[in-house]
Formats: structure tokens, sequence, C-alpha cells
């Protein structure tokens, strides 16, 4: 089954994606950071990857006026969602790294803690959508209200 939002075919959420080795790459690296804090690892979501690896080349957590759980929302991602943007690294892991090493919550967010009104909340977030395009790294967080 797929969805058709504004002119864009979309996987359904059963459907299974391929991985590239530079994605697998991430979320593995993401789950080991996560493992340091006795978290279970995030599975790779369909539609979080479909839509990471539509907004990656635009480097901006907001873009044509979507944040981007709009953008995961009008992608038919059904719960919360917050994404961890890297710029310049040449490999996952650095950029994983860049996150873990970060003070403005980007280390936060791999943990599943998303800042509501400047209170950090554990969301769990249990998927991820990762994706790279030259230099550029995104991380997209998410759960299912589901």
């Amino acid at each position: 089954m797929f969805v058709l939002i504004i002119g864009i075919a979309l996987l359904s959420p059963q459907e299974e994606i391929k991985l590239t080795q530079t994605e697998s790459r991430m979320i593995e690296a993401i789950n080991n950071y996560r493992a340091r804090y006795k978290l279970p690892p995030l599975t790779a979501d369909p539609t979080l990857m479909k839509v990471a690896r539509y907004r990656v080349p635009h480097y901006t957590h907001c873009y044509q006026g979507r944040w981007i759980w709009d953008e995961c929302k009008r992608y038919g991602f059904d719960g919360q969602t917050t994404d961890n943007l890297a710029q310049g690294q040449t490999s996952p892991d650095e950029a994983v790294d860049c996150w873990a090493e970060s003070t403005v919550g980007h280390a936060k967010q791999m943990r599943g803690l998303l800042n509501m009104n400047r209170r950090w909340v554990d969301y769990r977030f249990d998927k991820v959508g990762v994706a790279r395009s030259g230099q550029n790294w995104i991380a997209i967080f998410g759960r299912r209200d589901h």
C-alpha cells in the first residue's frame, strides 16, 4: 500500500527500506552511543528514512517553512519527531561523535529527549531515519503514536 500526499508516493510504515552502507553505519553509531546510556537501539523507520533522504541536501531545520515534525507528518509519520544536523564530517562516526559532544542538545536528542518549552522531556524515541548528502548529515528521531 502506498500513500499519496501532495504528489509524493510514500512508503507504508510496514514496507521495508534498503539502507546504504553509510546509513547502516550511522544507525549503528547512534545505537552504540545509546548503549553507553543503557538505552535500547533505534530501528530504521521507512517514513523517517524517506524524509531524511529528502531533507539532508538542504541542511536546515526549517525547509520551505516546514519544521522536521511538519515534514514527517506530511509524509505520514504519526508521532513526535526531532532532528540532528551536522555538516563537514567525513564519516557517520564523526557526525555522531559531533552530536555526542554537543552542548546544545544533540546528545540528549539521541537519547530520546526533546526540549519542549525549555524543559527536556523523554519521548523514548525508538525509530530513526538517517541520510547523507555530500558533507551534510541528518538523523531524525521519532516515536509513533500508535
